[in-house]
């Protein structure tokens, strides 16, 4: 285990970045033969297949997609807000848990029945991930890990080591829902941000601040270790838009105030905000409104 701390943290803390003085030289014929499909395809090389900004209506059909409605309600305690994301398999949604008076993201697959199939085996893994940072070992790695960083090593002292050290998504809950197009298998999770192919969009594909990218490097590795050493697992699909990153204070302070992400697509027309402001219990009423602004009017005077 020293070996690997070692190595991370050299990963890290090092300020040098690799440079070949030495470039290899290849014949023309190799040249011919070699065309990267990087320069082939350009900026699309990077960019994530399902980076549209909806899943379209194709696969809204059984077997497909649930046509989940804002305002739906599942379990008799989800109350589903607004839409974050979507890939092939499923579609995500930012979910007010009337259990706990907290906000989660609900990732809802395709009826399909190899798709209700691998979820029971992502759920499988996820079950695992979330329990075996419960350990000795994993807390003496989390102490090494993070020794130079002193704030971290208070919190550590007082709380102990949380789920979060595992740098590994949280399942909180899974169930069947069965709808118009068939059963689908629906995962609850906490709440996460943007993943990397968007920080790499934001930088125009230039290249991220060399500080971002040591922390964001860190935190992967450890997550990986954890992933292999605790969990006895290998990531088979490791990719920037696979990785995401925790929610900014700020946007978790938008969720607990407004009920809602305006940093989403989703979010950003005023329609679909105020809609999902409703949805969540923190839109006002005219009549509230004009009540707050006649008290504030009476204390100014």
């Amino acid at each position: 285990m020293q070996e690997l701390v070692d190595e991370v943290n050299q990963a890290i803390d090092s300020e040098k970045t690799y440079q070949s003085s030495h470039p290899q030289t290849k014949s023309n014929e190799q040249e011919d033969e070699f065309n990267p499909l990087r320069e082939v395809l350009g900026e699309s090389f990077y960019e994530d297949e399902d980076s549209s900004e909806d899943e379209g209506m194709p696969d809204y059909k059984i077997g497909g997609y649930h046509p989940i409605h804002v305002g739906e309600i599942l379990m008799d305690r989800y109350v589903i807000i607004q839409k974050l994301g979507w890939g092939h398999f499923s579609t995500v949604w930012l979910t007010k848990d009337l259990k706990y008076n907290s906000y989660v993201a609900l990732k809802v697959q395709k009826s399909a029945q190899h798709y209700v199939e691998a979820a029971y085996d992502e759920v499988d893994i996820l079950d695992q991930v979330a329990q075996n940072w419960q350990t000795e070992e994993w807390e003496e790695s989390v102490r090494e890990y993070y020794k130079n960083d002193k704030d971290l090593m208070k919190r550590l002292e007082k709380y102990g080591v949380i789920s979060e050290s595992s740098h590994c998504a949280q399942l909180l809950n899974s169930f069947i829902h069965h709808g118009p197009n068939g059963k689908h298998f629906i995962m609850v999770f906490e709440i996460l941000g943007v993943n990397f192919l968007e920080i790499i969009k934001r930088y125009d594909y230039k290249g991220v601040p060399l500080p971002l990218v040591r922390r964001l490097a860190r935190q992967c590795l450890i997550g990986l270790d954890y992933m292999h050493r605790m969990c006895q697992m290998i990531h088979t699909d490791f990719k920037p838009e696979n990785v995401v990153i925790c929610l900014r204070d700020d946007e978790v302070k938008e969720i607990s105030k407004t009920g809602q992400l305006t940093t989403t697509k989703m979010g950003k027309n005023d329609i679909i905000k105020n809609m999902n402001m409703k949805v969540a219990g923190t839109l006002a009423s005219t009549k509230e409104k004009d009540s707050a602004s006649k008290e504030k009017s009476d204390s100014e005077c």
